[in-house]
């Protein structure tokens, strides 16, 4: 299945359909091994992502209404599950144990939304340094009575109960920084809460026509082993509703006033809008609706790549797998379908060819970068990239080039591929003092001529997190912005120096201007290429 209307070829391809839910599905959601559903069927059910298999654990018949909600705290290890009797229920979720029920404060009424915060919270406002609680990782819940409830998730107790002003909750999100959380309610509005004291810091009236439906925060860039990476008090917030919109939102947590900006709308559906979610990465954003499709969005520019239209009845819910081009959606046709992308920005990270675990294992191959796994390369080139030249080697190019005369210059200054690739115009008389304009322009002739040799790895071969997001080509020397995303470096000060101070990928202002080598990503660009080296012939 492709699309018809956007600049790249997206398609996905169904991988599964599941069909063991006996009624409504009403939520999907994944951890880097497991996958979770629940329903109206008053079951939650737990799949394992290598194989598809229900666990043994499951189904989980512990509910005795419907199941409304499900989520993941951040490293996988509990689930959470919410329903229409008031209650929700933390499970181990290798196990599926039950570990604790939080009756939800405030009457009973159906909780019908929960979210973990993505990272613990501080201690207790007000109180002294000496006395303040350590941090704890928590838990919110709403629910129809318009009650939010924030939980210790280890120590199974309420730390905190507020209330919407008017309607229900319907939808509700933690800020990536985790200082924040967002909620929606069924008339409409958009409230902004501080997460320690669960205070009512900002709200966007009319944010949809007839009722949020749903929130979700796109995740911040990667961290990378080694470097540290700016935090920043801004994110992007996707919200949809009753009105068949999504909008895109810019959530601010910084002096200028606690508050959610209007970026653009999103419009493509016939129907209302029930459920959004972002990719891992941050690079795709899906929606499903009660037009009963899926539409696949880039959340940068607005554009729509792709649209699904697999499912029977309303689509209710959709999930993208952590670290893996996998999209996972749930239906009133009382299916979960499991569907691989291809020909997006996230369909770049590949399953892992090293531990052989199909669905986004999370190993770095011994890099030390997060995100995409180093091991082997399925599709070896046949020709040895010249990032990983040696000196030698550099020697031969010239010998080869006719440019013999510069050999002993190369050699005498230790020039590999990686610094021949990296050389700039500037240093061939400052630095190598090739005095001869001749030779200084033959040889860098012979230069972009290779550079662009380099250039003919396809795209589709090359992990999306190695291309630069301005040029979409491999990076050589990689930097981080102070917006935590990773550029090559003469691409990025292209665009600062010609630009005001802005991201490339969020068009958000930038704090500073530094740029920061990136070495452990460069070493991972350079694993990589090795592994696409065909063993020597014997």
């Amino acid at each position: 299945m492709e699309s018809r209307g956007g600049s790249l070829s997206a398609a996905v391809t169904l991988i599964q359909s599941l069909g063991e839910h006996a009624d409504d599905v009403n939520c999907v959601a994944a951890s880097r091994h497991c996958l979770a559903t629940c329903s109206s069927d008053k079951t939650v059910r737990a799949y394992a992502l290598d194989s598809l298999r229900e666990m043994p654990f499951s189904p989980i018949r512990a509910h005795t209404y419907a199941v409304h909600c499900c989520c993941f705290n951040p490293d996988g290890s509990l689930l959470a599950t919410c329903s229409t009797e008031g209650t929700t229920a933390l499970w181990d979720a290798r196990t599926g144990q039950r570990i604790t029920v939080l009756l939800q404060p405030g009457g009973g009424s159906g909780v019908r939304v929960c979210a973990f915060s993505p990272r613990p919270l501080g201690g207790d406002a007000g109180q002294a340094p000496a006395t303040a609680a350590p941090p704890v990782e928590c838990l919110l819940s709403g629910s129809t009575d318009g009650t939010l409830a924030l939980w210790d998730v280890r120590a199974h107790r309420c730390l905190k109960v507020a209330s919407l002003k008017d309607g229900s909750v319907s939808g509700c999100a933690f800020s990536p920084c985790g200082r924040a959380f967002v909620t929606g309610s069924t008339i409409g509005e958009l409230s902004v809460w501080d997460a320690v004291n669960m205070r009512c810091l900002h709200t966007t009236r009319s944010a949809h026509d007839l009722g949020v439906t749903a929130v979700s925060f796109s995740p911040p860039p990667r961290p990378v082993a080694g470097v540290e990476r700016f935090e920043t008090q801004r994110s992007i917030m996707a919200s949809c509703g009753q009105d068949n919109k999504i909008a895109l939102w810019t959530l601010a947590l910084d002096r200028t006033g606690d508050c959610l900006t209007l970026r653009f709308c999103l419009e493509g559906h016939t129907a209302p809008v029930l459920c959004c979610c972002f990719s891992s990465d941050g690079h795709v954003l899906a929606s499903g609706s009660v037009d009963k499709s899926v539409i696949l969005w880039n959340p940068i520019t607005g554009e729509k790549l792709l649209s699904i239209m697999e499912h029977q009845r309303y689509v209710t819910s959709c999930a993208f797998t952590p670290g893996a081009p996998y999209l996972i959606t749930g239906s009133m046709d009382k299916t979960v379908k499991l569907w691989r992308l291809e020909n997006t920005p996230t369909s770049q990270v590949s399953p892992c060819m090293s531990c052989g675990f199909g669905f986004g294992c999370g190993c770095d191959g011994g890099s030390g970068y997060s995100g995409h796994c180093t091991g082997g390369s399925a599709d070896a080139v046949g020709h040895r990239a010249a990032m990983q030249w040696s000196v030698e080697d550099v020697t031969s190019w010239l010998h080869d080039e006719g440019l013999a005369e510069l050999t002993e210059t190369f050699r005498n200054n230790h020039l590999d591929g990686q610094e021949l690739l990296l050389l700039e115009k500037k240093s061939l008389g400052a630095e190598l003092n090739i005095e001869s304009l001749g030779l200084r322009n033959k040889l860098w002739r012979k230069l972009e001529e290779l550079r662009s040799l380099e250039k003919t790895v396809s795209d589709t071969d090359v992990p999306d997190e190695f291309l630069c997001p301005i040029s979409r080509e491999l990076m050589h020397n990689p930097v981080i912005a102070a917006d935590g995303y990773s550029y090559e470096k003469k691409e990025v000060e292209a665009w600062l120096h010609g630009r005001r101070r802005t991201s490339p990928m969020t068009n958000l202002p930038l704090e500073s201007a530094i740029l920061i080598p990136n070495r452990a990503l460069q070493a991972a660009i350079r694993r990589w290429l090795e592994s696409r080296v065909p063993p020597a012939q014997v």
